[in-house]
């Protein structure tokens, strides 16, 4: 399709749909489907999104989406992937080999479980990829750079990243404000970005994760200190690091400003030199047990006496 309101819309069939080897162009919609249970874009060469506003829309959908390069120009969002189902144990909708570029935001997940293998996403605006509303995504052999505020927003929601690069991010690599569910990051990279790691809600587990050459590395702080509005409660924060490395990061490896548990641990044979150590600010106390941080407000605990 080419010039159209949409390229194709395709809505609730249980029957095998198949598109290959297509091209959409300066359509407001490449591609929307909503309520297919078995639908495939693929082909023996690429199917090619441009111009696009909105690339590929799947919405309650089981899909496999395969070798599909979606480029916009300051458009919103290129691929949105959304459900109101309840979550499945395993994922739906499988993005593979697929790149994404030019958008405000890359790749959205709302309330849906995506799974995604070498997935390029380049030059968002506000996001790379943004999960929301307990989206789950698990990525793979991914890369995600050049976006000018954040690589991954996890809001309210659930990451599973194992050997992925993200780089390049104008404030912060990856940002996490999220709720009791941890998100994982295993052999990973965050490289160049102003903040490799944000934390002002949840929990995360790093393993091999090599963080170098950002601003700060790590950080740790409420919503207040970064300038969000508060929410009534926000989800207690919980760092692991197992391992990795921890180098040329020009502030701090590891920053917090806000109360937090943290575990760091040494991988076998790492030398203890490549591991943070936290820089805390003041008005927090701070109580270190072998491998164990548990830092807490002061001024909390001078209230509860």
């Amino acid at each position: 399709g080419a010039g159209a309101a949409y390229g194709i819309h395709w809505k609730e069939t249980n029957q095998h749909v198949s598109i290959e080897d297509a091209s959409f162009q300066n359509c407001e919609i490449g591609l929307l489907a909503q309520a297919c249970s078995d639908f495939h874009v693929s082909g023996a060469s690429r199917t090619e999104f441009s111009g696009c506003p909105n690339g590929l829309l799947l919405e309650g959908c089981t899909a496999v989406i395969d070798g599909c390069d979606i480029h916009g120009a300051d458009s919103k969002i290129g691929i949105r992937i959304a459900d109101v189902t309840d979550l499945p144990e395993t994922a739906k909708v499988l993005l593979n080999n697929c790149s994404v570029s030019g958008y405000d935001t890359g790749l959205s997940i709302e309330h849906a479980h995506v799974s995604a293998m070498n997935l390029k996403c380049e030059r968002s605006n506000s996001a790379g990829v943004q999960l929301v509303r307990q989206g789950h995504l698990r990525m793979e052999d991914s890369s995600i750079s050049a976006s000018e505020q954040r690589g991954i927003d996890i809001l309210d929601a659930r990451a599973d990243l194992v050997n992925c690069d993200i780089s390049q991010s104008g404030f912060a690599g990856v940002y996490l404000d999220a709720g009791s569910s941890v998100s994982k990051f295993a052999q990973c990279t965050l490289d160049q970005n102003g903040i490799g790691l944000l934390v002002v809600a949840g929990s995360a587990d790093l393993e091999q994760c090599i963080v170098t050459s950002n601003m700060v590395g790590l950080f740790v702080a409420t919503h207040e200190k970064v300038n969000q509005v508060s929410p009534t409660q926000a989800a207690a924060i919980s760092l692991v690091i197992v391992g990795g490395e921890f180098q040329s990061n020009s502030d701090d490896n590891l920053r917090v400003w806000g109360p937090c548990r943290l575990a760091i641990h040494g991988w076998a044979g790492s030398p203890s030199s490549d591991l943070p150590i936290p820089s805390v600010i003041g008005e927090l106390e701070v109580k270190h047990e072998k491998n164990l941080y548990v830092i807490s407000d002061k001024s909390s605990r001078e209230k509860d006496r």
